[in-house]
């Protein structure tokens, strides 16, 4: 008889255990055995997968992006490669194309800046990376006005002249960039320095021209028309540097996507065979090119 009580009464307890971890919301229910006065467990807080990236320490980087080459800056003049009294006061007509890049970083990460023996949430991290960048110019056009003076000044022309070229850009800069870390915020700004390899290549000629001359007045007379110039391919490699602001933000630990603008400037960038190389086109001291991108960068 002893025994029948005992189990029974052993029987009823496990009847009331709690179920194993889980269970309850597997079953649609919440968790009894966290309930108070036979209330039902608070539902968990959402929470995102996303960390403040301030808990991170020392860090590698890849990204890739792409964007638009949105409009160009220049000073260009022209030079008389034979000596012929070439004179014009030239203009450059922007064009919008596309641009993409690959970068490759590291990241430094120092102690936490204290504010009152407290660590600051924001985090500087100064970082160093390398970056290739391709951008194309392939509508732009040199408008000039000017004249051209031989032998003396009875042999003159003048010209109201528009001439199409392209660009293919190709850039590899070493980009020195401090980093400010907020939460999942990452907003930095650099710069870069490097090379460029340029391709070149002049295009149709159009306009109105006039000639008086003296000692060739068979030419004289009022011209207009358009003109291909052949063989006025030319490559050449100028010094590079690059101004950089952007963000990142943090997906996750490891995945980040950013935003930034690039002004990217050549030195030194010029035509030879400009005018079938009887002038050359000086893009003066820098030749701005202005991209707004955006990517993605995996963080190891």
């Amino acid at each position: 008889m002893g025994s029948f009580v005992l189990l029974g009464i052993t029987g009823n307890l496990m009847a009331q255990q709690p179920p194993e971890v889980g269970s309850a919301y597997r079953n649609g229910g919440s968790y009894p055995y966290m309930a108070k006065n036979n209330d039902p467990a608070p539902i968990p807080a959402f929470q995102t997968s996303v960390k403040p990236r301030t808990e991170y320490g020392t860090e590698n980087y890849v990204a890739v992006w792409g964007g638009a080459n949105l409009f160009q800056d220049a000073g260009p003049r022209i030079k008389d490669n034979l000596g012929l009294g070439i004179k014009a006061d030239l203009s450059l007509k922007d064009s919008t194309d596309f641009a993409v890049g690959l970068k490759i970083g590291h990241i430094w990460k120092p102690d936490s800046i204290t504010i009152s023996g407290e660590k600051s949430p924001v985090t500087f991290l100064p970082s160093v990376e390398g970056e290739f960048i391709y951008t194309q110019n392939s509508n732009s056009s040199l408008g000039w006005n000017g004249s051209v003076w031989y032998g003396n000044t009875n042999n003159t022309a003048t010209a109201d002249l528009t001439q199409k070229f392209s660009m293919n850009i190709y850039a590899l800069t070493a980009n020195p960039i401090m980093r400010i870390q907020w939460s999942i915020f990452r907003p930095y700004i650099g710069f870069g320095i490097g090379g460029a390899y340029v391709e070149g290549k002049l295009k149709t000629l159009s306009g109105n021209a006039s000639i008086n001359s003296a000692d060739y007045p068979e030419y004289n007379g009022n011209y207009s028309g358009s003109t291909d110039l052949l063989n006025a391919s030319e490559d050449q490699f100028a010094f590079c540097f690059q101004g950089i602001a952007g963000t990142d933000i943090f997906l996750d630990d490891r995945w980040s996507i950013f935003a930034e603008y690039k002004y990217l400037g050549l030195v030194g960038l010029e035509f030879n065979k400009a005018l079938a190389g009887y002038a050359t086109y000086d893009f003066g001291d820098v030749y701005g090119n202005h991209l707004v991108v955006a990517g993605i960068k995996f963080h190891y």
